[in-house]
């Protein structure tokens, strides 16, 4: 018995020692637990965790996710020197991620290696050529916002929840470029695929438990049939699943190899057929397979991140009227009212894309970017940094630097500007699209979409707060995107009232 005892003390003792046992020549980090690492000391908000954690370990330090090395990148230069390396540009190995995408990486942004290289490499050509900054695409988004335009001529004068207001609009423009298909804002195939893409964002959290315990999530997955969120999420992830592989199939049906292109889907469609080698990502089933993740990828990324930033710019916008007006006389005096805003006004009016950045640092939407892992081992910094680490960039303590912005919870549009007002003044800490290899592949297009929605808007619109509601503020719900908690706001209309 005595002999037996000691065995097990020694085998617990052995196991703590190795889980309290960092790589060699790693970051320095706070002690992990046995089993959870540091998850516990996360909190509700990891970002501002980090930023409290750098304060005593420095701008690199590391922690452990349960068996998963992790370091945290806090200073917007080591962030932007990491993901420039291509050892860096992997993602993490999770079971719910290879689960989405049938079993295996697929898509853009969980994607790895050759079938990382060759689906972005495509994305972004495709796109670009259908539609990043060209008249088409402007075309597509003036659609969107003059749709727009007349729901929120219908709230004058009254309280209105902007939260999901954008999200028709925004997805729609690039649903159309992406299938070919627009629908009414109030479609009730568009209100529910809507519903289902917001509300898997709104419950994502960036560090999981289920992505680091395996068997959580299995264990969630079978209580389906007693737990209802569960099988709400599993309901709604098959119905998109299945809207997305409907669409797909209706393109291959009508699908012409000869013809022009229609659009995205028809692209895509086109690198299969000329595809022969089996190991490409395009080849044959696997390029439909691939096509689905990628077209998931592309709605649930790009409609929620710019929705969320225009329901952050209204919010803000509503508290900080004197930025507002500034901005509404650059659109009336570049553009006028009597026309909507082009891309081609763009380079004419600075304040109105200081606006845009300022949102944008200020919201910091997606404080921890995705989870980058290191493909290799490697040296960073003077760490060793093993094969398998995950790396997680802090956008957010990078948007919200003391250091590097003196006033970061100041909303002030003016530090992207030169000092007589007239020339954009780009600066590298601001990097809501995350940097390096795996940058937003829809950046160029938010950027073209957030121009055309904000200038168009506040050229018809003030928006201030509801005089007979509660006090506006900034609070968010944190998930893996920072969302602005329900807020009533209500819109003028500058041109008929």
């Amino acid at each position: 018995m005595i002999l037996e005892l000691s065995l097990l003390f020694l085998t617990l003792g052995l196991m703590l020692f190795l889980w309290n046992t960092k790589p060699t020549n790693f970051p320095p980090g706070p002690r992990p637990l046995p089993i959870i690492g540091n998850l516990h000391q996360l909190g509700t908000e990891p970002h501002k965790t980090f930023m409290e954690m750098r304060k005593k370990y420095g701008d690199i330090f590391s922690l452990k996710f349960a068996s998963y090395d992790v370091i945290v990148l806090n200073n917007y230069k080591d962030i932007k020197d990491a993901f420039a390396e291509n050892s860096l540009s992997g993602r993490a190995d999770f079971k719910p991620l290879r689960d989405r995408s049938g079993g295996m990486p697929r898509g853009v942004i969980f994607n790895v290696e050759r079938g990382w290289t060759e689906q972005r490499r495509f994305a972004l050509k495709s796109l670009r050529d259908f539609g990043f900054g060209k008249k088409s695409m402007e075309t597509v988004v003036y659609d969107e916002i003059n749709e727009l335009i007349d729901t929120f001529r219908k709230t004058i004068g009254k309280p209105m929840q902007t939260q999901n207001k954008f999200n028709a609009a925004v997805l729609n423009a690039l649903w159309t470029m992406v299938t070919g298909q627009r629908y009414s804002h109030d479609d009730p195939m568009l209100q529910d695929l809507i519903k289902r893409l917001t509300s898997s964002v709104s419950q994502s959290r960036a560090a999981s438990a289920v992505l680091f315990f395996p068997w959580l999530y299995v264990i969630r997955n079978q209580l389906t049939m007693f737990l209802k969120y569960a099988r709400e999420r599993q309901e709604s992830i098959a119905k998109t699943m299945a809207f997305v592989k409907g669409t797909v199939t209706d393109h291959q049906n009508t699908f012409q190899k000869d013809a022009a292109p229609r659009d995205f889907i028809d692209m895509y469609l086109g690198e299969m057929e000329k595809t022969t080698d089996p190991a490409s990502s395009f080849y044959k089933e696997e390029g439909l397979k691939n096509l689905t993740i990628t077209l998931l990828d592309l709605f649930v990324a790009g409609a929620e991140t710019t929705s969320t930033t225009l329901s952050w710019e209204f919010l803000l916008l509503a508290l900080n009227p004197d930025k507002q007006e500034k901005l509404h006389e650059e659109i009336k005096r570049v553009v006028g009212l009597s026309r909507l805003p082009s891309l081609n006004d763009r380079p004419s009016m600075p304040y109105t894309e200081a606006v845009i950045n300022e949102v944008m640092r200020f919201s910091a939407m997606v404080p921890l970017a995705v989870f980058h892992s290191a493909l290799e081992d490697m040296t960073f910094k003077g760490y060793t940094i093993p094969k398998g680490t995950l790396v997680i960039p802090n956008l957010y303590c990078a948007m919200h630097d003391p250091e590097v912005w003196k006033d970061p919870k100041v909303f002030r549009p003016e530090r992207f500007l030169s000092e007589d007002g007239k020339t954009l003044i780009k600066n590298e800490a601001n990097m809501p699209f995350s940097t390096g290899k795996r940058i937003c592949l829809g950046m160029t297009l938010a950027q073209d979409e957030l121009f055309l929605f904000t200038s168009s808007l506040f050229q018809r619109f003030q928006v201030g707060p509801d005089p007979n509601g509660e006090k506006l503020t900034v609070d968010y719900h944190c998930a893996s995107v920072l969302l602005p908690k329900p807020h009533n706001l209500v819109l003028h209309d500058r041109i008929e009232e």
